[in-house]
């Protein structure tokens, strides 16, 4: 029954939606980094998705951890489908939204990072902590993490592959290691993703920042409630000069300067 629920029917879902998502009229389009014209904000399908699965697992097992899921998914599917509708190019990084800020104006990025930081502290404060320090720890890594996973959308399939490596490898971690299985609280978004995966490498749509959003705070709540508090500090410091690096330099120059990580980015995706 629980294969059924946590595999086959997120599965079914996401299959049923995102190709009629593809048939739905006046659906914003955006260019993408060959200068085709394609569908945005195709990760309403893995939002819709999860909360549907979420509140269906309700119904016969309340748990906390899947309220938190729907707050959080909610939360960053929301503000992420704001500003993939309606937000601009204008302000790139925490430096030009900040300098906006400066100018009086509030654009949807500044949003998207507030959000992103009140949603990832109040998440963490409902869930209990043990110290300040894992306090402070887990709410920058979740931040850290919903920012990196955006500032990587930038190639069509990057951030599922992400996504959907690191998730597996918490995944195997959390099975042989810990005492209490969190990872099955993020099968229907894994499974999810896995059924985008194609979509989005064969660029019929983009997960735009509803999709990376909502990939980037489980991400950063997987690793919350499954590693121990010294794995996470090494990945908020990660996480973090990951976003510094992103300031200054390109992410995608840089994948195609190392060859592994080339491979990787190119395998898969359309000519």
């Amino acid at each position: 029954m629980k294969i059924l629920f946590y595999f086959f029917l997120p599965a079914f879902f996401s299959y049923i939606l995102i190709n009629n998502f593809l048939r739905w009229d006046n659906v914003k389009e955006k260019l993408n980094y060959k200068n085709r014209r394609v569908k945005t904000a195709g990760g309403i399908v893995m939002v819709l998705t999860t909360l549907l699965m979420s509140l269906i697992s309700l119904l016969w097992n309340y748990q906390e951890d899947t309220v938190f899921i729907i707050i959080s998914v909610a939360c960053m599917g929301f503000i992420g489908f704001l500003d993939d509708m309606f937000g601009n190019s204008r302000a790139k990084g925490f430096r030009g939204h900040f300098n906006l800020l400066l100018k009086g104006e509030i654009s949807t990025g500044a949003l998207k990072a507030f959000t992103g930081l009140v949603t990832s502290a109040a998440v963490v404060f409902m869930r209990g902590y043990a110290s300040f320090l894992q306090l402070a720890t887990d709410t920058l890594m979740i931040t850290f993490a919903i920012n990196s996973l955006n500032i990587l959308d930038l190639r069509p399939g990057r951030v599922c592959k992400f996504f959907l490596l690191f998730m597996t490898i918490l995944a195997v971690y959390d099975i042989y290691m810990g005492p209490v299985k969190s990872f099955y609280h993020f099968l229907p978004i894994f499974v999810s993703t896995a059924v985008f995966f194609y979509y989005d490498l064969r660029e019929y749509v983009m997960m735009g920042d509803t999709g990376s959003n909502v990939l980037g705070i489980c991400f950063g709540l997987s690793m919350a409630w499954i590693l121990p508090l010294e794995y996470k500090i090494i990945m908020a410091v990660f996480l973090f000069g990951l976003n510094v690096a992103a300031e200054k330099l390109s992410l995608s120059v840089i994948i195609q300067k190392v060859r592994l990580l080339r491979l990787i980015d190119d395998m898969g995706r359309r000519p």
